[in-house]
């Protein structure tokens, strides 16, 4: 598992650390289960930071590269979810 760091946001589709999709366990809340051999992340690694939304690598939402300390997606235009 790439991190047992649950989310819980609704709207959230995307891993901020690796970029691949979440897996909803219950209800909103929602994780991470992306590694190197199986899952679909766009940046490669076995275990996920829960990245605070000026540290986020990817949005959260669309899944689009983004630049750190960047709070606004440039692909969804989404502001990025607190925490």
């Amino acid at each position: 598992m790439a991190t047992t760091q649950s989310i819980k946001n609704r709207d959230a589709r995307f891993c901020r650390d690796c970029g691949g999709p979440l897996k909803t366990v219950f209800e909103d809340y929602k994780i991470c289960e992306n590694t190197t051999k199986i899952g679909e992340q766009l940046d490669s690694k076995d275990i996920c930071e829960p990245l605070g939304r000026e540290r986020r690598l990817f949005c959260e939402f669309c899944g689009h590269r983004v630049s750190m300390g960047e709070t606004v997606c440039p692909a969804c235009k989404r502001k990025a979810s607190t925490p």
